[in-house]
């Protein structure tokens, strides 16, 4: 299994909020901002999954994931504005909104720490 540094795990964080500071505004921003840290810790250790053999299931791979779909989805976007495709019928804010938050269920990986945290295990 694959594992992060914890310098690793806080530079990770440092660059999301970064993507969250950089694309959001007003009354969104505040609520992303105190969603963030409220959950900072459980966030920051949360696996992307709970099953061992699946991408990013490892401490810190929940945001690391997060990344690597943000940067998947601007590179995607460069690609298609750069060979003029149709690029201007949403903001930035949404693509960066739908890249954070693609999983309906973003709390899912939150699940899997504090059931590590209760002695149990995130399998």
């Amino acid at each position: 299994m694959k594992e992060l540094t914890p310098e690793q795990i806080q530079d990770n964080w440092s660059k999301l909020r970064s993507i969250i500071t950089d694309n959001f505004s007003g009354e969104r921003l505040e609520r992303m901002n105190e969603m963030y840290d409220y959950f900072e810790e459980r966030m920051c250790l949360a696996p992307a999954s709970g099953k061992e053999h699946f991408h990013n299931a490892h401490p810190g791979g929940y945001v690391e994931h997060i990344l690597h779909i943000t940067d998947f989805a601007q590179q995607l976007y460069d690609v298609w504005e750069k060979n003029g495709a149709t690029v201007n019928n949403f903001t930035k804010e949404e693509q960066a909104s739908m890249d954070a938050f693609r999983e309906r269920n973003a709390r899912k990986p939150l699940s899997y720490v504090d059931n590590a945290y209760a002695g149990g295990d995130w399998k």
